[in-house]
């Protein structure tokens, strides 16, 4: 069948070239042609690449910061606060309580500090 390993049989009318590994110059053309190289090859596809990634970014932002501005407190819903201040008649802190899940109501804050004996 054949003389060994890698030689198994004999090919006619086909010519193989072989070169060592030791002989190989396994960095040759780096830098004269791998950087022009790759240069070329980036500017190619640029055009390709920066676009969604902008349009990504843009869309990505922009969500951002209209989820900011949705979370922030409306002040025109918080105008007639002195109102209901002066109608209890107290100059506490106001926050709004739960009587059950259907009913709110105003209460009193108790948040404060008691006194040291």
């Amino acid at each position: 069948m054949g003389h060994g390993f890698g030689q198994l049989y004999k090919l006619r009318g086909i010519i193989t070239y072989r070169l060592s590994p030791f002989e190989q110059r396994a960095f040759a053309g780096v830098i004269s042609k791998g950087i022009p190289n790759t240069l070329r090859r980036i500017s190619e596809s640029i055009f390709y690449v920066v676009p969604p990634l902008a349009i990504g970014y843009l869309v990505y932002d922009q969500a951002e910061k209209e989820h900011e501005r949705l979370m922030r407190k409306n002040p025109a819903d918080y105008e007639n606060d002195n109102v209901i201040k002066w109608c209890l008649g107290t100059t506490e802190q106001l926050s709004l309580g739960t009587v059950s899940t259907d009913h709110k109501i105003w209460k009193v804050s108790t948040d404060r500090p008691r006194k040291q004996k």
